[in-house]
């Protein structure tokens, strides 16, 4: 992970305005904010999911890991394949630090701050709003639709073939309230996700 080389201006309200930052000016304010109080936990904490989090180059493994499963859901799983299918859900959910990882109130709000990322993300891209050939474009609340079916097929559809819907329940849980607060009649939305995803 690079390391610090810079003097970055220390949010004022902390560490809210830490998770509104872009990934590089978070680590650096993040170092910086170590740098002043260096007994923090929660800032340890933070670096520690920082780096597990992003690479090098900033690239966001969360974000990655939520695209590997939706690819997982488009594979068959037979008796031959389950093994690998298994294993790559399984290295997804690593990267999510879903398995293998303390789930702590530092985690949860990275999980939350992420899943704002994501829903925002999703539901404002003129790809996922494109219709077929992107002639068109769907609606916002069908465009909402589908990204909570999406959220049920990543959460609980693709987990739960390999025995591992518990543990996405949290995550899935911290996405779900965030679509309902983001999202207009979020609630009822991922419930006819719910009953439309098998």
């Amino acid at each position: 992970m690079e390391r610090y080389t810079r003097t970055p201006a220390i949010p004022q309200e902390w560490p809210e305005s830490y998770y509104a930052l872009p990934p590089k000016e978070r680590f650096f304010a993040l170092q910086e904010h170590l740098n002043q109080f260096p007994d923090s936990q929660e800032d340890r904490r933070r670096l520690e999911l920082f780096e597990k989090r992003y690479n090098k180059t900033y690239d966001d493994g969360f974000m990655l890991a939520w695209m590997m499963l939706k690819v997982a859901d488009s594979q068959g799983v037979t008796a031959l394949t389950r093994p690998r299918y298994k294993h790559e859900v399984e290295t997804e959910l690593k990267r999510l630090c879903v398995l293998d990882e303390t789930v702590d109130a530092v985690l949860e709000r990275e999980w939350s701050e992420f899943a704002t990322f994501l829903i925002e993300t999703y539901l404002n891209s003129s790809p996922y709003r494109s219709m077929i050939f992107g002639i068109g474009a769907w609606s916002q609340r069908t465009t909402a639709q589908r990204f909570a079916r999406e959220i049920i097929t990543v959460t609980k559809t693709v987990p739960g073939r390999i025995g591992l819907t518990a543990e996405m329940s949290i995550l899935r849980d911290i996405i779900q309230k965030r679509f309902t607060e983001l999202v207009a009649d979020g609630e009822e939305l991922l419930k006819e996700a719910e009953r439309a995803v098998r």
